[in-house]
């Protein structure tokens, strides 16, 4: 019997400061898999250590299936944020994810906040976002909790939403300043992505001391925030993510990159970089591209930012080629490496986004006919 229908008896009239009574018509509203009546019965179950992961799998999987957002997704947030706050509730932290899903699904190409919400287009992505924004203070509450792990998630959906209050700054400040390097990397993320350093914290200049994940964040900071003063050794720190497969599965442990991808995250950040910085990106960059289709492709879509910008609606193939010679060329004999790419009618759709052709021997034949 699924789950919801064996604790539907046991859901409670009220949680916290937020009424589920039976008010609200779960049943007009929906998710991936059809009307959302079955959500109270998860909710309740995330309170009872025999149902708990089975129901909270069933909430991430409709709700937020795949990244989608739906009509029930931001009636939600508001049962999840009391969730997160009741001790009773067996994976806290993980309810505060969920709560990330709800707001963004997948994070997109830039370390801001800003970026994140512009990409919540659809009603009920924007619906969702706003409903996670609306929960800020209770969110905020967290940030006191004894769980760090559940502090580390809070301050990480906090960032991700834009908020910049004096509470979280403050977390952020503690966050850089603890010895814990999960920690550290969780506080330097979210002031890359709130793009703000907290009052007393200068921009991290010197890696040597930094490790694993803290080192991982600090790196990405100094990129953002120290200018001229960045060190190259930023850079090497996030490209070496690229070398292997399991380069960055040690990094999940810390609560930012937990619901992430950290190649993502590493590309992302090296999508803007110090002037000073941009040829030694560049090179380590094509380095990581060589590497075929699969530890490539996040380096690739940083390269083509790095020197292309956002991609246009229109493309970039249609103009500035004169420009976009010396950026493009290098990349051939990278992408020899790759073969044919295991996607559809084996495109890469990294190049397909400015209107390049998405094949390396079509792009190798457009660059002979346009460029000189």
């Amino acid at each position: 019997m699924p789950a919801a229908n064996r604790l539907r008896s046991s859901f409670p009239a009220t949680m916290g400061n937020v009424d589920v009574s039976g008010k609200f018509a779960w049943g007009e509203v929906t998710h991936a898999f059809g009307p959302a009546d079955d959500v109270p019965g998860w909710i309740s179950g995330l309170r009872d250590p025999v149902t708990a992961a089975e129901c909270l799998g069933e909430l991430y999987g409709s709700i937020a299936h795949q990244g989608t957002r739906y009509s029930a997704t931001a009636p939600c947030v508001p049962y999840l944020v009391e969730a997160a706050r009741d001790r009773a509730v067996m994976d806290r932290g993980g309810v505060v994810f969920l709560v990330h899903f709800c707001a963004m699904g997948y994070s997109g190409d830039w370390l801001d906040w800003r970026s994140q919400r512009d990409l919540q287009v659809g009603p009920h992505e924007r619906a969702a976002w706003d409903a996670v924004v609306a929960e800020h203070a209770r969110l905020r509450g967290l940030l006191a909790d004894s769980d760090r792990g559940l502090v580390g998630a809070a301050l990480t959906v906090l960032a991700w939403t834009g908020d910049a209050s004096t509470q979280v700054l403050t977390a952020i400040r503690a966050a850089v300043e603890s010895a814990d390097e999960r920690d550290q990397g969780t506080g330097w993320l979210a002031s890359v992505v709130l793009g703000q350093l907290p009052p007393g914290v200068d921009a991290p200049v010197d890696l040597i001391q930094q490790r694993g994940a803290g080192r991982f964040g600090a790196a990405a900071a100094a990129i953002r925030f120290a200018g001229a003063a960045a060190p190259p050794e930023a850079v090497d720190e996030l490209c070496s993510i690229f070398a292997s497969i399991e380069a960055g599965k040690a990094l999940t442990a810390c609560e930012f990159l937990m619901p992430e991808i950290p190649e993502r995250i590493a590309a992302s950040a090296l999508s803007d970089v110090p002037a000073h910085l941009r040829a030694h990106t560049n090179a380590q960059l094509l380095t990581a591209i060589g590497r075929g289709f699969v530890l490539g492709t996040e380096p690739l879509g940083a390269y083509l930012r790095l020197n292309l910008g956002k991609p246009g609606r229109a493309g970039t193939a249609a103009a500035g080629l004169e420009e976009a010679q010396d950026v493009l060329r290098p990349l051939l004999g990278p992408l020899d490496s790759w073969g044919s790419a295991p996607t559809m009618d084996h495109r890469i759709y990294e190049l397909e986004k400015y209107g390049l052709p998405g094949r390396r021997y079509q792009l190798a034949a457009w660059l002979r006919t346009n460029l000189p």
